[in-house]
């Protein structure tokens, strides 16, 4: 992750007046979490520590984030995840009872019961933001957070309703769906329909068609990949490799990802960048947030 100036003088990203500032922030520090640094150590153990003091100002009393007003569930989600993330690396005890403060208070949150609910159309945001859940959930119970039970039976229970019915969008849906079935401890061996995703993912390579990449599909998919087996891996490595061509070579943004892809629009270049640095982080099986 090019540390380039994507992040503030307060310790969140650069965009200022974004409302997804938030959860934008939170992905700098995952990418940079994601390459080994944390609050004590690393290259960049400062602009880590920066990003969560930045992010600790904004929770408020009852545990959700406070960023120019009602903070959407993407956001919500996506900074619990990078305050989770901080804690558990450092094993840092003073920031344990601030974790498990917002991780509680999203668990409460009456959106996220929401989120299991299956409707016939939904926004793409919506699909990839279950795959984000279901990674905090494992990171959460890999570093003995409490995960109430409630949260994986709402994920069993949107599993076995999608199986049931078509799609939106096939490999959106895809690569959230292995995430959470990887949560739940599901194996290709007791649960075939792993193999469904699998071959929906397969069958939808990130840069088949020319057009906005999907940073998002291309960082959970490789989740879901890379920690189900080395036989989905290999063939998924070379879908991948077309997304080092994206990366800008020279000049003031040397070594980011311009921020012309799917839902990049508000995010800018820190979002593009730091999907794609924990993408290939993962291709070059270092990454630091998975298991």
């Amino acid at each position: 992750m090019p540390s380039w100036q994507g992040q503030a003088a307060d310790g969140g990203s650069q965009l200022q007046e974004s409302e997804d500032r938030l959860g934008v922030s939170a992905l700098f520090l995952l990418a940079h979490m994601g390459d080994g640094s944390s609050l004590l150590t690393g290259l960049r153990r400062n602009e880590v520590k920066k990003g969560v003091m930045w992010l600790q100002a904004q929770i408020t009393e009852r545990g959700n984030f406070d960023w120019q007003g009602p903070t959407s569930l993407w956001n919500r989600v996506l900074a619990t995840f990078a305050m989770v993330e901080a804690q558990g690396k450092s094993k840092n005890r003073s920031l344990r009872p601030c974790s498990e403060k917002v991780l509680r208070g999203l668990f409460d949150d009456r959106r996220l019961e929401r989120l299991w609910t299956v409707r016939k159309k939904e926004e793409k945001g919506a699909v990839y933001l279950r795959g984000w859940v279901a990674l905090l959930m494992r990171r959460a119970k890999k570093y003995g957070h409490d995960v109430p039970k409630e949260q994986f039976t709402a994920v069993e229970h949107w599993l076995s309703v999608r199986e049931k019915q078509d799609w939106n969008d096939e490999r959106a849906e895809a690569a959230s769906s292995l995430l959470c079935r990887l949560v739940l401890g599901q194996t290709q061996r007791t649960h075939p329909n792993i193999g469904r995703d699998v071959r929906q993912i397969l069958r939808n390579p990130p840069f088949a068609k020319p057009g906005k990449v999907d940073y998002q599909y291309l960082c959970l998919a490789s989740f879901g990949l890379r920690e189900l087996g080395s036989k989905q891996w290999r063939q998924w490595m070379p879908m991948v490799r077309p997304l080092f061509r994206k990366q800008v070579r020279g000049g003031k943004f040397a070594n980011t990802f311009n921020p012309d892809g799917i839902e990049c629009t508000g995010r800018g270049r820190v979002f593009s960048s730091a999907l794609a640095a924990i993408t290939l982080q993962i291709y070059y099986r270092y990454c630091q947030l998975i298991d």
